[in-house]
């Protein structure tokens, strides 16, 4: 079954991994973060980096752990943006949700590669 992004604006709960994101045209790609970042935000989580950065930190990430490709892309989205610190919801602490959601050694290692960029 192929996902549309109309799809993915419409109903949310709908199961897109990164497999069916990386069949993805580029344009269609730009579209679905763009849906997600809309539904993101009538869940109260406002995500302020552009859709195009996420598209780019999504299509480096799958080629470097390509088993996170039947996993659901906003669990992988959601993570990038919570190493990315960009992942702010009202009330939460941006350093202790990223500790929570990552874990105490991939946390430790995002924190020294945000501090050399």
């Amino acid at each position: 079954m192929f996902i549309t992004t109309l799809a993915l604006a419409e109903e949310p709960r709908v199961r897109f991994t990164g497999e069916d994101y990386m069949v993805f045209t580029k344009r269609e790609r730009l579209e679905a973060m763009k849906n997600f970042k809309a539904n993101a935000r009538k869940s109260g989580i406002v995500i302020k980096k552009d859709p195009l950065t996420y598209c780019r930190l999504m299509d480096a990430f799958y080629v470097v752990h390509p088993d996170f490709l039947k996993e659901s892309v906003s669990m992988v989205l959601k993570t990038l943006a919570i190493m990315e610190y960009d992942w702010q919801e009202k009330g939460a602490n941006k350093d202790k949700l990223a500790h929570e959601w990552l874990g105490d050694e991939l946390y430790q290692a995002n924190k020294k590669r945000l501090e050399k960029e």
